[in-house]
């Protein structure tokens, strides 16, 4: 293989320092805005394990998965997601280090992402503080993905199927079996679904990619849409968020999606109230909430640099009162804001 189309930026996200979760999400954003500002037409994704096929083992998250669980979210959710951005040209996966370090060898520097690196040296790139940082000091567009044409044909077909006729309303719900305490309030989440399902919306329910197989109905409420392709399949996944009026979630890594959709309207709630593990004083660095904000790169309670106005950060429980009080204000938004195409009225 020889390296010869200058027009690309070659992206790599080494998995010897990078996790294998849906913060790369925000590596991949961060590569769009970088191959924006080098005018360089196209991105390829570059994968690399660590020596001896290795992961990072860091986080809890990272000691929890088995390797075979994390090489299934290699192919199933880091791969992928790299197909949301248009320009994206092609992905490579590198099990092998130094395989990868020949192909990366052919490639000038400075048409590699992250800057100044080196498979000997490995850097990292998927802080979105990083990206909330550079959209505060320039004018960037970080709203850059977008479903494609078939999924979202599969998701309108669905959506016929199963009567959808009122504004689809996704609500992405945490039920994991890593950090149990972070899991999202079901029975406020559900006991809003159906409020507004009687209002004249139609609520659809998203859960996570590890458990969507082994969940059911019952988990949530029998009379309640819940869509089990679309966590196991990102180009669903995205392709119901580009078609919803209003987006929810709770802690879900996945459904930042929507922040880095143009037309989403869209509120995340943290888990103030019960601290991820990396943050806490027994198992983390002790920081608490202060170290929620350094992650994200603001002050609990103001919004990214880079999101649209429709979009919120929502730094409180996932209570009834709470989500209930956020639906109602993007319920306003919504109001004055051009609806895309594609979502019913």
């Amino acid at each position: 293989m020889f390296y010869s189309n200058t027009k690309t930026l070659y992206a790599v996200y080494d998995l010897a320092v990078s996790p294998i979760t849906f913060d790369v999400l925000n590596f991949t954003t961060m590569a769009e805005i970088f191959r924006s500002a080098l005018k360089l037409d196209y991105v390829h994704f570059v994968y690399l394990l660590g020596p001896n096929r290795s992961f990072r083992n860091q986080t809890p998250k990272d000691k929890n998965l088995s390797d075979e669980q994390k090489h299934w979210r290699l192919r199933q959710i880091l791969v992928p997601q790299s197909w949301l951005l248009s320009s994206c040209n092609g992905c490579s996966v590198f099990l092998d280090r130094e395989e990868g370090a020949r192909f990366l060898a052919q490639i000038p520097p400075v048409n590699i992402f992250p800057g100044n690196y080196h498979v000997s040296r490995p850097t990292w790139s998927f802080m979105i503080s990083a990206i909330n940082e550079v959209a505060r000091r320039n004018e960037v567009d970080a709203l850059r993905f977008q479903a494609t044409p078939t999924a979202l044909q599969y998701v309108d077909e669905w959506c016929v199927r199963n009567g959808v006729g009122g504004p689809l309303v996704t609500f992405t719900v945490r039920v994991s079996d890593i950090e149990a305490h972070r899991n999202s309030n079901l029975s406020a989440w559900t006991r809003l679904a159906k409020e507004i399902k009687a209002e004249g919306y139609c609520p659809v329910f998203l859960t996570d990619t590890d458990v969507a197989l082994r969940a059911n109905r019952a988990d949530f409420a029998s009379e309640l849409l819940v869509n089990w392709v679309g966590p196991v399949n990102l180009e669903i996944r995205t392709a119901l968020y580009q078609r919803s009026y209003i987006s929810m979630s709770q802690s879900g890594g996945p459904a930042f999606i929507n922040f880095f959709m143009k037309d989403s309207i869209y509120a995340g709630f943290q888990p103030v109230n019960a601290i991820p593990e990396v943050f806490s004083k027994e198992t983390g660095t002790g920081e608490g909430l202060a170290g929620m904000e350094r992650v994200f790169g603001i002050k609990a309670g103001d919004l990214f640099a880079f999101s649209n106005p429709g979009q919120k950060l929502v730094w409180e429980p996932d209570s009834y009162n709470n989500i209930r009080k956020v639906f109602n204000e993007l319920v306003e938004h919504r109001a004055v804001s051009p609806l895309p195409s594609g979502i019913p009225q």
